[in-house]
């Protein structure tokens, strides 16, 4: 997410019908969202015992002021295991907005979350 690539190369294979159509997409906008704290989402347990590792890719909005909305699950690997735990965690998240000739508009991002016992 820090140097946009990721998040930009997957935006545009999502249906993106559902978000408002006030929000940006990153290549549309002069200086793309940071994160400004990052939650580490917790393993769920069940996934833990049986030793599953996965990753979640979370479809936000980062608003004007910063803050995560309309936050989706796009894609999970493995399916039914991680989503709640990554979608609590970017609902917790805080970001720099992005900017467009200045001034702060909502932008469409994607967050990858690992999941992996170490």
């Amino acid at each position: 997410f820090e140097n946009g690539s990721f998040c930009q190369r997957h935006v545009r294979s999502f249906d993106l019908r559902w978000h408002d159509r006030d929000a940006y997409k990153q290549d549309q906008i002069d200086q793309r969202p940071s994160i400004a704290r990052r939650v580490t989402p917790e393993y769920p347990i069940k996934a833990r015992r049986m030793n599953i590792h996965g990753k979640v890719l979370v479809q936000l909005i980062v608003d004007t002021s910063g803050l995560p909305r309309d936050c989706k699950v796009v894609r999970a690997s493995p399916q039914g295991y991680f989503e709640d735990s990554a979608l609590t965690a970017a609902k917790k998240m805080k970001f720099i907005p992005g900017k467009l000739k200045g001034k702060t508009v909502n932008t469409l991002v994607i967050i990858p979350f690992s999941f992996s016992i170490k």
